[in-house]
């Protein structure tokens, strides 16, 4: 805001006595026309109105010699643009103009949010825009404001909020609600966070990505992330890590070395190792397959034999044998060497004596079967 006064000589041709700048208003206090010669003189004013772009004439009255006029009684309001003009019947008249100028009306009526500036809007006063370039926003001073870039036109933008300086927080401050971008670094030591709950919560995206940690490598090209369940498991569980000496997770990809280490459950693909699965039941004549090592072979019928074929088991397989209802079976083992543990001679063929229980290990060679349990 400025009060301005200065003298103006009037000349015989329109001569403008003041003029409002394109980003202000203005009220015209006082306009006095003074008459230092000895003959009388008339001058005449006229308004120019910068919103309708016409002039409108004022009066026209003549000034006495050595005398001076006011113009006007009160204080006349001036928006952008409007001019008062003047022009006398001679030579001689000066005009003393006195008026009070102010930043423009708009920014008093409030702002307009518009986002990211681009080129192609049209922007009207009070319109504030973000600009990328130097993350700084900007309000726009003039109506119809088109590709004018903010930053390198300041007649029609002005700085709204400019980018502070980068800094450091202080110890210990309390956050609301931050958003927050970009590196955080410390001087020295590790960066402590310390929630009420000592929890810190990633969150997903709200629709189809799962909250996640990335952990990168030294040289920041690649990393391991560490990733949420999805919302359809419906769970929310703690993982412990391992504790004692600095240890290695093991991963499911390639293969690893467990040494020391206590399982209370083992599977394989039949499930439970501590259990002896079921794979048939047999109540009629049955020949053992690949998919009985493991597993048990319940025989629920009498006068069944069990055929132990050769060239389809390894050293190592054991398959269990159990009679149930009282039934007892004949184990036909006439293409292999079969031995009862104890025995000095293979026998081809066994009894499986009613509700016995029996095993078959193939030991030494694939074709060297040790049978024990309730067998004759």
């Amino acid at each position: 805001m400025a009060l301005v006064g200065q003298p103006i000589e009037i000349g015989t041709a329109s001569t403008t006595l003041m003029t409002v700048p394109a980003t202000l208003e203005a009220s015209l206090h006082s306009l006095l026309i003074s008459n230092p010669t000895g003959g009388n003189l008339d001058v005449t004013l006229s308004y120019f109105d910068s919103g309708t772009s016409s002039e409108l004439s004022l009066l026209t009255q003549t000034v006495t010699g050595d005398t001076t006029l006011k113009a006007f009684d009160a204080p006349i309001n001036m928006a952008a643009g409007d001019k008062v003009n003047a022009s006398a019947s001679g030579t001689g008249l000066v005009a003393l103009v006195s008026r009070f100028e102010n930043s423009s009306t708009p920014a008093e009526v409030g702002f307009t949010a518009r986002g990211n500036y681009t080129a192609t809007t049209t922007y009207a006063v009070n319109d504030v825009v973000f600009l990328e370039s130097d993350s700084n926003s900007y309000l726009s001073r003039t109506a119809s404001n088109l590709n004018n870039v903010p930053s390198s036109n300041p007649s029609n933008w002005q700085i709204f909020g400019a980018v502070g300086q980068t800094g450091s927080i202080s110890a210990n401050p309390t956050l609301v609600n931050p958003i927050l971008s970009g590196d955080f670094t410390t001087s020295s030591g590790n960066f402590d966070i310390d929630p009420a709950t000592q929890i810190v919560e990633i969150k997903g995206n709200g629709s189809d990505t799962e909250g996640q940690i990335q952990l990168n490598c030294h040289a920041n090209s690649h990393g391991q992330i560490i990733k949420a369940q999805p919302h359809s498991e419906g769970v929310t569980n703690t993982s412990l890590l391992p504790k004692g000496a600095s240890s290695t997770l093991v991963s499911e990809a390639g293969t690893a070395t467990l040494t020391n280490k206590t399982f209370d459950v083992v599977n394989d693909a039949d499930g439970n190792l501590r259990d002896i699965p079921l794979s048939t039941k047999v109540s009629g004549n049955y020949t053992l397959g690949i998919g009985d090592v493991g597993n048990q072979v319940t025989i629920n019928s009498a006068n069944v034999t069990v055929t132990v074929p050769t060239g389809v088991f390894a050293v190592g397989d054991i398959i269990s044998l159990v009679s149930v209802n009282g039934c007892t079976a004949s184990l036909a083992c006439t293409a292999v060497n079969a031995v009862k543990a104890g025995d000095l001679a293979a026998t081809a063929l066994h009894t499986l004596d009613a509700n016995g229980v029996a095993s078959i290990m193939f030991s030494y060679t694939a074709d060297l079967a040790v049978l024990t349990g309730n067998i004759s």
